[in-house]
């Protein structure tokens, strides 16, 4: 009866307060607070394009929405910079983020504090150049994620990535 007890107090609070500290299976004890109900911020990647590659380098831009029902905050759960959303690269030879085997190639936090939030609906775009350690053509796809540092907590954590085929045309290559 007394964890029965404990648990209802524990709901309570967190009703008073707007949140809950549920955890998913799996996640982290340090996760900022969701709001109660299962709604909050859900931040996807809505398109990914390589822009420019050559043998050592690759070019891509990125658009990132919040599908979500509540404002991300972009400055992450702190207001240190270190702590920014921020996306990283991979050059794969699959569509699956970050699988072994795949290359660096890049990233980049969305920009220095403070950035304010991402409401839902919202989008936000830009683009980063990096050098690689492996020849881009070699690689069939270019994968994103976006907020690699698990700074925002979302209602989906899964549905951050996206892959984008990897061309090797000569109108993709560039030479320096």
């Amino acid at each position: 009866m007394r964890n029965v007890t404990t648990a209802l107090a524990l709901a309570a609070i967190a009703a008073f307060s707007g949140c809950s500290n549920s955890e998913d299976p799996g996640s982290s004890r340090n996760a900022p607070l969701r709001p109660l109900g299962g709604g909050g911020p859900d931040l996807i990647l809505t398109s990914l394009t390589v822009t420019a590659q050559t043998a050592n380098s690759i070019s891509y831009s990125w658009t990132i929405r919040n599908i979500g029902d509540a404002p991300a905050n972009l400055d992450g759960p702190t207001s240190s910079e270190t702590d920014n959303v921020s996306v990283q690269a991979f050059l794969s030879q699959d569509t699956v983020f970050g699988d072994a085997g795949d290359s660096p190639a890049g990233g980049t936090i969305l920009g220095l504090s403070p950035l304010g939030f991402l409401n839902p609906g919202e989008s936000v775009s830009g683009s980063f150049s990096s050098g690689t350690f492996q020849d881009p053509c070699s690689f069939a796809y270019l994968t994103l994620k976006a907020d690699w540092g698990e700074s925002v907590a979302e209602v989906n954590e899964a549905n951050n990535t996206l892959a984008t085929p990897i061309g090797c045309g000569p109108d993709l290559i560039l030479t320096n």
